[in-house]
């Protein structure tokens, strides 16, 4: 959620950032920024460098939803402590019954689990085998769904919001296929006698599970962000990043979710990032070449994230943006949110 508001003078300004914590982003700046007017703002510390970029810009708030949200759940957990045994239950029955979305995703897991270890059995005997080892079959299959579901409830793989997966989901995925899968082989290996039954099934069955339970999770990201991307080209926001680090990784996942925003490249000065790419998105090259970027990249906006950089530096962005007549902004995040503060926001 995004909202801009007009200038804020010093005091009114402090008073707003105290009401709502600290832990949206600022983006501070007019549509061309002035060079001298950043530069003091860079020099300058705590209050007088929020005043001057005050008196210069104006203040949108970013994440707000976020921080509202965080805040209701936070209270909301508060409350729940002291009824654990009823949050327990309910939890369960809003996973599984509760949520027709979570239950259809239970549903075609115990198709994919069964396909994989049929496809595994089948690609390993070339057909379907002798007796015993359909009998095997039978059996490990039943265990190996029993597993799976114990594995995948634990990690977390019906609560997860799969429309915003990210390489934390893919690793609870496969981290929840391998523990399954060596917990269903120990199980049968304490119980069965294997004779002619091939146990590299096993190896087959994780890897084929694997692709395809990733697959029922990550295509409607894969969905939503082809179909974006073959879609409004032409209205699309084109933005460029100044900084590379944990603050402009951040901004990028902001801005990917948000409608209409592209993030052209980065601009950063470590030299062990030029050329290569951070999460899909170019480096495009270093501050003293901004120039020649914003030439070839054309924004829309130039975002920095490093506001506390040397100020030549700095300068030069400011200085290219101004001779572009692009909209130069400065981004800051903070991560101190109190939830009470954040709820007496809302209700202002």
């Amino acid at each position: 959620m995004i909202r801009a508001q007009g200038a804020l003078g010093p005091e009114r300004r402090g008073q707003h950032i105290e009401r709502l914590g600290h832990r949206g982003m600022l983006l501070l700046g007019d549509p061309v920024v002035d060079p001298g007017a950043v530069a003091a703002a860079v020099d300058d510390a705590g209050g007088a460098q929020d005043a001057e970029m005050a008196r210069s810009g104006r203040l949108v708030e970013v994440e707000r939803g976020f921080q509202v949200a965080d805040a209701q759940l936070a209270v909301r957990e508060q409350r729940d402590d002291a009824q654990p045994g009823l949050v327990a239950d309910r939890g369960w029955l809003r996973t599984f019954i509760a949520n027709p979305r979570r239950l259809v995703e239970s549903l075609v897991d115990f198709a994919l689990i069964t396909a994989s270890f049929a496809l595994a059995y089948y690609l390993r005997l070339q057909g379907s085998g002798v007796s015993y080892q359909r009998h095997i079959f039978a059996v490990s299959i039943a265990v190996v769904v029993a597993a799976r579901y114990l594995a995948f409830i634990p990690f977390g793989l019906y609560r997860g919001v799969w429309r915003y997966a990210g390489a934390r989901d893919a690793a609870s995925i496969v981290a929840a296929v391998v523990v399954s899968e060596v917990v269903a082989y120990l199980i049968l290996d304490a119980t069965q006698t294997w004779g002619p039954f091939p146990r590299s099934v096993f190896i087959i069955d994780a890897l084929i599970c694997t692709v395809l339970i990733g697959a029922s999770r990550f295509w409607e990201r894969a969905f939503v962000r082809g179909v974006s991307s073959f879609t409004g080209r032409a209205e699309r926001h084109r933005t460029l990043i100044v900084g590379a680090g944990r603050g402009g990784r951040s901004l990028l996942r902001e801005l990917r979710e948000t409608p209409g925003e592209q993030v052209v490249g980065f601009v950063d000065d470590d030299p062990r990032l030029s050329r290569r790419r951070l999460q899909g998105v170019p480096v495009l090259g270093d501050t003293s070449e901004i120039e020649q970027i914003l030439s070839k990249a054309r924004p829309d906006t130039v975002l920095v994230t490093i506001p506390d950089a040397p100020r030549e530096r700095l300068g030069l962005v400011v200085d290219a943006c101004a001779l572009a007549q692009l909209p130069c902004r400065f981004v800051r995040r903070h991560t101190d949110l109190d939830p009470d503060i954040a709820l007496r926001a809302t209700v202002d």
